[in-house]
C-alpha cells in the first residue's frame, strides 16, 4: 500500500492513494495550550446512495503535543504518554529511534538516522515494513511527492503505522 501526501509533513496533510482516493487525514492545530493533531481514517459510504461522492472521515487519533513532558497519545481506544508508548534506542543524524509495540503484538523501530525513515521489525531478522519518503526533488528536472509506503507485511497494522509516523515526523522537524 502506497499513500502519497499532500503537504511535506505527515502532522498536516491528507493521504491519498494512487487513485487520488483520501484515506487518512492528519490536522494539526494551535492555541494557547499547545499544539494537537487530529488523525481520521475514511469511513466506508455504505449509506449515501451510489450517486454520492462526499467521503466521511471518522476519529482514528488524536496527539497532544506538550513541548516540556511527555505528549500525549490517544489511539485504540487507550489514552497514553508517548514516552509509554515509544521507548528510546540507538542514535541517529535525525535524532534517537522509536520502537513500539502494535496490536498484533510485535514490536516496531522506526529507524530515523537516515534520510529516509524505515520502520522495521524489532527482531533478529529486522524486515522492512515501511518506509516514509519525505519528497523533494529527486534530480534537475523532476520532485518526487512525499509518500508512505506501507509493505504487504504491515497492511493489517495499517493505522497504527501512520500514526506512529506523524509521530517520529514532528519529532525530526523539531530537531
Amino acid at each position: 500500500m502506497k499513500l502519497y501526501l499532500s503537504s511535506p509533513r505527515a502532522f498536516n496533510s491528507t493521504f491519498h492513494n494512487a487513485h487520488g482516493q483520501a484515506i487518512y487525514k492528519s490536522r494539526t492545530s494551535s492555541s494557547a495550550f499547545g499544539r494537537t493533531t487530529t488523525v481520521s481514517r475514511i469511513i466506508r459510504n455504505e449509506v449515501l446512495s451510489d450517486y454520492s461522492m462526499r467521503d466521511i472521515f471518522g476519529h482514528l487519533a488524536q496527539i497532544e503535543w506538550k513541548p516540556f513532558a511527555s505528549s500525549i497519545l490517544r489511539l485504540h481506544g487507550r489514552e497514553m504518554r508517548t514516552r509509554s508508548f515509544f521507548r528510546k534506542e540507538g542514535w541517529g543524524i535525525c535524532g534517537r529511534d522509536r520502537v513500539f509495540a502494535a496490536p498484533d503484538g510485535r514490536q516496531y523501530r522506526w529507524k530515523l538516522g537516515t534520510a529516509i525513515p524505515e520502520l522495521r521489525e524489532h527482531d533478529d531478522r529486522q524486515t522492512l515494513v515501511a518506509r516514509f519518503n519525505p519528497g523533494g526533488k529527486s534530480s534537475f528536472f523532476s520532485s518526487q511527492m512525499p509518500s508512505l509506503e506501507i509493505l504487504p507485511i504491515g497492511e493489517h497494522n495499517a493505522d497504527t503505522i501512520l500514526v506512529s509516523l506523524i509521530y517520529i515526523d514532528k519529532l525530526r522537524e523539531d530537531d
